[in-house]
């Protein structure tokens, strides 16, 4: 059985909705960042998802991770720490942004490549391949759930490998409070009640 065949319908449909938001992004790939995007996409939540559920339980606003993967995405993917590495080296990388910004248009370092990283190959339409990022989280998220010894993938774990993959995903989560320590305790905590 592939790791896909043990998706519920709720993982089903993050993974749709973060290829749809790669497509939207014109990235070439669905990266980690789409993912987490798509974990707190009210569209596709509004009923509620085991991976709101998690967030909300500790406490962590899907409203902030929203506004800091869109901050990740404007400075090109630099973190914070990335950018007070480089301002330390004397690179203010919120000038190298704004002149960035005046000249292609605010978003421009945002916007991806359909291209990257293929060159002279064009994107097939109807498949958009997953990026090394995105695959170790989904890989990831059959342990997070044989972890806590359930028998199917839901959004649930995808968002607790998304915390424990490192990578943009991972930090975006970690600066909310949302740590894979604390993502596991409520995953369990939940799992005694049911």
């Amino acid at each position: 059985m592939t790791v896909f065949e043990r998706f519920t319908k709720d993982a089903r449909s993050l993974v749709t909705t973060a290829v749809g938001w790669a497509e939207a992004d014109d990235s070439a790939r669905v990266d980690a960042l789409h993912l987490l995007t798509a974990v707190v996409d009210s569209g596709r939540t509004a009923a509620g998802t085991g991976a709101l559920d998690l967030l909300a339980a500790i406490d962590a606003r899907p409203g902030v991770i929203t506004d800091r993967v869109s901050e990740l995405r404007r400075y090109g993917g630099l973190s914070e720490a990335d950018r007070r590495a480089l301002r330390d080296l004397g690179i203010d990388v919120d000038t190298v942004v704004a002149r960035v910004e005046d000249r292609h248009g605010e978003g421009a370092l945002a916007a991806g490549t359909a291209d990257a990283g293929d060159p002279g190959r064009r994107r097939n339409r109807w498949h958009l391949p997953f990026g090394d990022d995105a695959k170790r989280v989904l890989e990831a998220s059959l342990r997070e759930a044989q972890d806590v010894r359930d028998d199917a993938i839901g959004g649930e774990h995808i968002l607790s490998a998304l915390a424990t993959v490192p990578g943009p995903a991972a930090d975006v989560l970690a600066a909310v409070g949302a740590s894979p320590d604390r993502l596991r305790r409520a995953l369990l905590q939940r799992r005694n009640t049911v």
